[in-house]
C-alpha cells in the first residue's frame, strides 16, 4: 500500500505530463501511474484533457459515455467512474474526499486548476506556433521538434469518438504542413535524404497527399535516382485512383514529364 503524505503535504500536488499522441499516458515525477481499471473513468480523463480549461459539465460527461441512459443510472454511473479515477491520481496522497488532481462543483467537472498540467499537444501547438516568429534555423528547429512528438495521431484510443475526430484532424493538418516545411527546406538547401525523410512522413499521415509525392519525386531525381522518381508518380496515381476516383493534378503531371524529358528540375515549386 502506498503511504499517505503528511499534512504539510497534502496541500501540494504535483504536475503532471500527459502524452496524447499515440497511447495516453499520465506522468507524474517523470513516473507513469497506473490509472484506474475502470474504463469509463480513463475515457473521462482523456475527454477533460481535450477540453478548453480541461473541464465538461456532468451532462456532457453522462451523454458521452451512456447516452440515452436514464438519468439517475448514468448520473450514478459518472459518480463510480471518477470516484475511481480520482482514487488512481490520488493515490500516495492525503486528500479530501471529492479533492486532489478531480474537481466537482455545481456539477462541472474539472482537472485541478491548482495543478500544474503539461500535454505533449501543449508542447507540440508552442512550438508549431512560434514556428514563424524566429529565423529560418529557429523555425526549422522547433518544427522538427514538434513533428517528433507527434509519432501517432491523438488519442488513439479514442480515434472512432465524435468529440475527438475535430482536434485530432487540426492537430494532423499542422503536423503535414509543419513536415511540408521541413521537406521543402532541405530541397532548398540539398540535403535530398532529409527531403526524402519527411516527405515519407507525411505520407505517412495522408496517403494522398500529392505534395509529398511530388517532393519525393524530386527528391529522387535530385540524387540520380530517376526510376524511384517516376516510380513514385505511379504509386500516386494508382493511390488517388482507389482513394479518391481522381487523377493527379496538373502540377504533378508536369513533374512527371520534367523527370521523363530529363529537364532539371526547380528546388521548390513555383520558383
Amino acid at each position: 500500500m502506498p503511504s499517505t503524505l503528511s499534512t504539510t503535504q497534502r496541500d501540494y500536488l504535483p504536475a503532471l505530463y500527459i502524452t496524447c499522441f499515440g497511447r495516453f499516458v499520465v506522468r507524474r515525477g517523470g513516473k507513469a501511474l497506473e490509472l484506474c481499471g475502470s474504463r469509463n473513468g480513463q475515457a473521462i480523463l482523456r475527454f477533460l484533457v481535450a477540453q478548453q480549461g480541461y473541464r465538461a459539465t456532468a451532462d456532457t460527461l453522462m451523454e458521452m459515455l451512456w447516452p440515452g441512459e436514464e438519468l439517475e443510472n448514468a448520473r450514478r454511473k459518472l459518480h463510480v467512474a471518477v470516484s475511481h479515477l480520482r482514487h488512481s491520481l490520488n493515490c500516495g496522497f492525503g486528500c479530501d474526499p471529492g479533492g486532489g488532481y478531480i474537481l466537482c462543483k455545481n456539477q462541472l467537472y474539472q482537472i485541478n486548476p491548482a495543478v500544474t498540467l503539461l500535454t505533449d499537444v501543449d508542447e507540440f501547438l508552442a512550438l508549431y506556433r512560434s514556428g514563424g516568429q524566429g529565423s529560418r534555423a529557429e523555425m526549422i528547429a522547433r518544427y522538427e521538434q514538434a513533428c517528433r512528438l507527434y509519432h501517432d495521431p491523438f488519442l488513439a484510443e479514442d480515434l472512432y469518438a465524435d468529440w475527438s475526430i475535430r482536434l485530432r484532424e487540426q492537430l494532423m493538418q499542422a503536423y503535414i504542413a509543419m513536415c511540408g516545411v521541413l521537406c521543402n527546406h532541405f530541397l532548398e538547401t540539398g540535403r535530398y535524404e532529409n527531403a526524402l525523410h519527411w516527405a515519407r512522413t507525411m505520407l505517412e499521415a495522408n496517403r494522398c497527399d500529392e505534395e509529398a509525392y511530388r517532393n519525393l519525386m524530386r527528391a529522387y531525381a535530385a540524387l540520380g535516382r530517376r526510376n524511384d522518381a517516376l516510380r513514385q508518380y505511379h504509386c500516386c496515381g494508382k493511390v488517388l485512383l482507389e482513394e479518391l476516383n481522381v487523377s493527379p493534378m496538373p502540377e504533378t503531371v508536369q513533374v512527371y514529364h520534367y523527370i521523363l524529358a530529363g529537364y532539371t528540375l526547380p528546388a521548390q515549386e513555383g520558383k
